[in-house]
């Protein structure tokens, strides 16, 4: 069994309008922390894995985040997004049974097992320190309707598929990008 996770959350954030309503944003910043947080991980045991549910200890994390969009001209519009995380476990108590690899030390767990604060080996799971995204949209009457082209850009970084980082499974940082060309019918047909 495990205990209740319990996270105490700080925001302050402002939201507004300038230049006439041309250009809406919206900002925040934030700081979170955890205690009896809760991770399910593995464990490799022998030739097997072992998967279960742990109250790992606490954790902190902090950031911001902005958006916004302008409105250049009746057709044309940028808009974007910008945030920022720090997030690490101050402490992550795990449990490694007998047979199991002490990741401190490198040997093998006596019968009995060994309960080890790991926090500074682990990271926060799909959590990248870094993401945005901006993109623009143009508009314009034809044919009858009216046609959108909308480029955009997106932005996430480095990031671990799991606690215990693995470069084999880890993701780099990486950019996508898409464009969408739509037409719309005056008479909705």
């Amino acid at each position: 069994g495990y205990d209740p996770e319990t996270v105490t959350t700080y925001e302050a954030g402002l939201k507004g309008s300038l230049l006439e309503h041309r250009l809406n944003f919206a900002a925040a910043l934030f700081h979170s922390a955890y205690e009896d947080q809760q991770v399910t991980t593995q464990v490799a045991v022998g030739a097997g894995i072992a998967s279960f549910v742990d109250n790992v200890g606490s954790s902190t994390m902090y950031g911001a985040e902005f958006e916004g969009s302008l409105v250049v001209s009746d057709n044309f519009r940028l808009t974007g997004a910008l945030g920022y995380i720090h997030a690490e476990f101050d402490e992550f108590i795990r449990f490694y049974p007998a047979g199991a690899i002490n990741p401190l030390t490198g040997l093998v767990v006596p019968a009995g097992g060994v309960t080890l604060n790991i926090a500074d080996l682990v990271v926060f799971q799909n959590t990248p320190e870094w993401s945005g995204n901006i993109a623009a949209t143009w508009s314009t009457d034809l044919g009858g309707g009216q046609l959108t082209f909308t480029p955009s850009a997106s932005y996430r970084g480095a990031y671990s598929q799991f606690e215990t980082p693995s470069p084999i499974l880890d993701q780099e940082s990486f950019w996508l990008y898409d464009a969408s060309l739509i037409w719309t019918s005056d008479t909705g047909n």
